[in-house]
């Protein structure tokens, strides 16, 4: 069996509840018509437009992921992008994914799968050889 739980940890309850207000907030803006369309034309970056390379020097991405095998066994990895996530680390991750596709190790059969899926450890390792870092460590034995 598999499950997937996603977080966010905040500072605070507060920081929290603005964000919680803030969604929703946001999706009423874009889902009703006139108010979306305005949104859209007056406060979404125009195409070309974006963060300054300052902004983007500042970014980084922490990925924190825990996981039980069948037996018990608890693992906990992180996962470090140095750099903006959603630009530069975006268009890495792409090449490196789509240069993992010329591994003749690589791919799966039957059906369509993620890139951490069907390209497993080959991507990672790439990944690692441009920038990111990867800890793991097991925070638990079996049952």
């Amino acid at each position: 069996m598999c499950c997937l739980q996603e977080s966010k940890v905040y500072a605070t309850f507060m920081a929290g509840f603005v964000q919680f207000i803030d969604f929703i907030i946001f999706g009423t803006v874009i889902v009703t018509r006139p108010l979306g369309s305005l949104f859209r034309r007056t406060l979404l970056p125009k195409q070309g437009e974006g963060p300054s390379e300052a902004k983007m020097d500042k970014g980084f991405l922490k990925i924190t992921a825990f996981a039980e095998g069948d037996k018990g066994g608890r693992v906990k990895c992180w996962l470090y992008f140095p750099t903006d996530p959603g630009y530069r680390d975006t268009a890495r991750m792409l090449v490196e994914s789509g240069l993992a596709l010329l591994d003749p190790d690589v791919g799966a059969e039957g059906g369509v799968f993620t890139p951490a899926t069907c390209q497993g450890s080959v991507l990672l390792q790439r990944l690692i050889n441009t920038g990111c870092s990867y800890h793991m460590e097991e925070i638990g034995g079996s049952k």
